[in-house]
């Protein structure tokens, strides 16, 4: 297996796969990008600020 596959299921085992076809316009929707972020924020691709400001963001109304 090359590198480059390597790092393609590497990324997909961090990220998952949960986002594909996800728009944000319904709650099922932003169930699945809360559970990507949060794989981001458990590998620490994220910094804690970043995942912090994500949370305020979400928080936030509309």
């Amino acid at each position: 297996m090359s590198a480059n596959a390597v790092a393609v299921c590497v990324v997909k085992r961090v990220v998952g796969t949960d986002l594909i076809g996800a728009r944000g316009l319904t709650s099922a929707d932003k169930r699945k990008i809360g559970r990507t972020v949060a794989s981001l924020c458990a590998a620490s691709i994220w910094s804690g600020d970043q995942c912090r400001q994500h949370d305020k963001a979400i928080q936030a109304p509309p």
